[in-house]
């Protein structure tokens, strides 16, 4: 999720959008990718005149299958989260053809 609005037309900078659609990306990456994983939520948060790619917050909470401490996981699930930030903005071309899930 993201705490920030969907609204506004312009999907190539507006952070509500891009946010939403990156924090679901991280969190369904990293049960996919990281062994171990059950579950995973993230939250972006923006700040005027911050890169998107660099956000003011990125929280990112795991559930896991084993009695095991999370900080096992910190470095996978940093590098899938990093990896998705880096590709913002997304292609306009996923917003129009309608690839992309915005809540």
């Amino acid at each position: 999720m993201s705490l920030e609005a969907v609204c506004g037309k312009n999907p190539v900078n507006r952070v509500g959008k891009l946010y939403n659609v990156a924090a679901r990306e991280i969190a369904r990456l990293i049960v996919v990718e990281v062994a171990g994983i059950e579950a995973a939520q993230c939250c972006l948060v923006s700040r005027i005149g911050r890169a998107i790619t660099n956000p003011a917050v990125v929280d990112v909470a795991i559930s896991t299958s084993d009695a095991g401490s999370p900080d096992v996981y910190r470095d996978a699930v940093q590098d899938i989260t990093c990896s998705v930030l880096s590709r913002l903005p997304l292609p306009l071309e996923r917003f129009m053809r309608g690839d992309v899930q915005l809540y």
